[in-house]
């Protein structure tokens, strides 16, 4: 930056004539500079000629907050990652070209590659070597996200220490590079076709020697709640300038959330470390910023949220809200997400209500005609992009999916690739989506597949984000732009997705999550007159009431509801293989699965012996940690449905398992000896309960397979493929599988 006078300040000014002040050296920054021959450097405070100190300059700025933690007992510790560029021109080449066409010193991306160093490895030893004889503590060096871009970090310190090496550091890189005939720029975004260039700040609070942030306490979850409350009002001092705003773009790794999570870099807020390490990193200054009152700026609003108590609806990890780019929710409402295997927290979400609703869908229709006009060659590109992104965050997904709902790990990485599945598979039909003409008397009637508008999404919690891109993906291909809304108890890979889409490059708008009740949210989407499409999946009584609301105002409605699906035996099936997998069909994901078949039928003549076959494979069903290997099934969604499951259990069991013991949600794999009227062989569990009845021959296992209201899917064991079809033909079923348990293929 060039240092010419800024007018309008009070202290120093034409005006006033610029005045000199007092400079008060703090001889503890008293230093020797290696690379500068025989020079030494002392930072000094600023102060009147009174000798009393100038509060406004950032030195004392900063000072006065440390102060101010001092007396609530704290240490700040402080510690700030650097991203800047190195480029091949001098500083005086760089002028002459007015800053434009510079060459990076590495030509292309080398992200986080030992290569990205090792090409430029003469300069940045220097700096290492130059910054460590200078009492800087160097801990690495490495290449970052764009060509040229590199990254030196030291260790953490006080927050006054950690500003004045940081200051120090930037001084003497650029002085460095002047030497060896290169430049450095730390602007937040030198070329807006560059990655931009951040000052990641991880912060702490220490008392008697030791991080209070340990275990994620109070403390820490009101010192980044006051962090999050206060960043919009504090923004000058991370993003100091004109330039620092061009960096915070989707899918650069600026953050452009108010969102905090672990081990999410497109969050604003990071929580990193564990025990004595845990600390909170802000991810949204830049590399240009002041050190002294950014650091400042973020002690002062933690010390805030401390101070006045600021609980967890004041720092999300995830925003209820997701429109675009996403904004947190200040509905005063809150909701934890639980573990169902441990029972404990592992997100606090502000709740959405009927306004943020609104806000969403107001985001969608104003997204609409955009995306609607994109090429369908781009926007099939675009939906790749998702399906890939899926991939490559696909355990990261799967963890949290499993966290989220309890199912085990395997189960959820079999459908996060299913999500990517239906990404790529709905990517290949945008331009494939065929109008028809028909030759009339006089003329030719054409027929155009247009998008709808806005459509509302609104998915269970037993299968939440494979079940959301059912929806997603066709919604999506055909141009139109969604409100999803997710399950309450499962709202987190959903709200992951829309990360991940803006990270594709779907503008914002054009995928909006917000979470919230059904009797709210969802019920704002149905009756909403901008929302032109229900997508719904959920239990038939609440299908009914989304029919009847979506009616009002004449919308189109998909419903896919409940289930209860019939396990059909014949005698002459493979008993061995019929046995072995029926357990899969309707324990796996606890039985939380409309297409779980949970009604056994079996042919009489052939009871005993696969009953037997039966309970010894349900015996061998492992039920456990739903992050563990080898596990089969973990526990139930929730502890009021674990009571509505057992409520439902009636008649003579057969078999039940054991379920691990401590906290979690469990309830054991369990065999019923019922009849068709029993209430557990006709209402839908919704748990790993299994109805087995007995049928005499063909006719009456086709009529107990009907008498029930449902007809979603089932199966059919037979070595007869006339008996196959004829009974598949004769069964009031939508999906059915021959001699397996499949429903579900992409």
């Amino acid at each position: 930056m060039e240092m010419e006078p800024v007018p309008g300040y009070e202290m120093a000014s034409w005006e006033r004539g610029y005045g000199d002040f007092d400079m008060q050296p703090d001889f503890a920054t008293l230093r020797r500079v290696p690379w500068l021959e025989a020079t030494a450097m002392v930072l000094c405070d600023v102060g009147w000629h009174d000798g009393k100190p100038v509060r406004p300059s950032p030195r004392q700025v900063l000072r006065g907050q440390v102060e101010r933690a001092r007396k609530l007992g704290f240490e700040p510790m402080f510690g700030s990652e650097l991203e800047f560029y190195l480029l091949k021109e001098t500083y005086a080449e760089a002028f002459e070209r007015r800053y434009r066409d510079l060459t990076p010193s590495v030509p292309y991306n080398l992200d986080y590659h030992v290569l990205a160093t090792t090409y430029s490895e003469p300069f940045i030893r220097a700096v290492r070597k130059g910054m460590k004889a200078a009492g800087i503590a160097i801990e690495s060096s490495k290449g970052e996200a764009w060509p040229g871009q590199q990254e030196i970090n030291f260790r953490f310190s006080d927050a006054l220490t950690m500003a004045d090496n940081h200051v120090v550091y930037k001084n003497g890189i650029k002085e460095m590079a002047h030497q060896q005939g290169c430049s450095v720029t730390f602007m937040a975004k030198p070329d807006h076709t560059w990655i931009g260039s951040s000052c990641h700040i991880h912060s702490s609070l220490w008392k008697e020697g030791r991080n209070t942030f340990d275990g994620e306490s109070e403390t820490f979850r009101q010192y980044l709640a006051g962090q999050i409350a206060c960043m919009s009002e504090l923004a000058i001092f991370v993003a100091p300038n004109i330039n620092s705003y061009k960096r915070y773009a989707a899918g650069t790794w600026a953050p452009t959330t108010l969102a905090w999570g672990h081990d999410n870099r497109t969050c604003g807020f990071r929580i990193v470390g564990h025990g004595q390490h845990l600390r909170a990193e802000t991810r949204i200054p830049g590399a240009d910023v002041n050190p002294y009152l950014a650091f400042a700026a973020l002690l002062a609003a933690g010390l805030h949220g401390i101070e006045n108590k600021l609980d967890r609806a004041g720092a999300v990890r995830q925003s209820g809200d997701r429109v675009g780019a996403a904004t947190p929710v200040r509905t005063g409402m809150t909701l934890d997400v639980i573990n169902p295997a441990t029972e404990k927290a592992i997100a606090h979400l502000d709740r959405a209500g009927a306004a943020e609703t609104d806000r969403a869908v107001a985001a969608a229709k104003a997204a609409f005609p955009a995306w609607r006009a994109v090429k369908p060659a781009d926007r099939a590109r675009l939906l790749r992009r998702v399906a890939s992104l899926v991939e490559q965050h696909g355990e990261e997904l799967a963890r949290l999916e499993t966290a989220n709902a309890g199912k085990p790990l395997g189960d959820s990485r079999w459908e996060m690739g299913m999500v990517a599945d239906v990404f790529h598979f709905y990517a290949g039909a945008i331009d494939k989506h065929y109008g028809e003409t028909i030759p009339v008397a006089g003329g030719v009637d054409m027929t155009f597949r247009e998008a709808l508008g806005v459509v509302g999404l609104i998915v269970p919690w037993n299968f939440p984000l494979m079940l959301a891109s059912w929806k997603l993906g066709p919604a999506l291909a055909c141009g139109n732009t969604v409100v999803l809304k997710p399950a309450e108890l499962t709202p987190l890979t959903a709200l992951r997705f829309a990360e991940i889409a803006l990270e594709a490059g779907l503008p914002e708008g054009v995928v909006n999550v917000v979470v919230g009740p059904g009797s709210t949210v969802g019920e704002r989407l149905i009756a909403h007159p901008d929302v032109a499409k229900i997508g719904f999946t959920g239990s038939t009584e609440v299908g009914q009431r989304v029919m009847e609301g979506a009616a009002k105002t004449i919308k189109r409605v998909t419903l896919e509801l409940g289930g209860k699906s019939a396990n059909v035996i014949f005698a002459d099936a493979d008993l061995e293989k019929a046995a072995s997998s029926a357990p899969g069909s309707v324990f796996g994901n606890a039985g939380q699965d409309c297409c779980a078949r949970s009604r056994i039928l079996v042919q009489k003549s052939v009871y005993e012996r696969f009953t037997q076959l039966l309970t010894d494979a349900t015996s061998r069903f492992k039920v456990g940690d739903p992050e563990a290997e080898g596990t089969d099934m973990g526990p139930l969604i929730s502890a009021s449905h674990r009571k509505l499951v057992a409520s439902i259990v009636d008649g003579k069991t057969m078999f039940k398992g054991t379920v691990p013991s401590g906290p979690g949600f469990w309830f054991p794999c369990t065999l019923i000896e019922a009849s068709s009227s029993d209430r557990v062989a006709r209402e839908e569990v919704f748990g790993p309960v299994a109805a087995i009845i007995p049928f005499e021959d063909e006719a009456d296992g086709i009529r107990i397979a009907n008498d029930t209201p449902y007809g979603l899917s089932g199966s059919i064991w037979t070595r007869d493929a006339a008996r196959a079809m004829r009974v598949a033909r004769a069964i009031d079923t939508g999906v059915l599988a021959l001699n397996s348990n499949t429903s579900v293929r992409v």
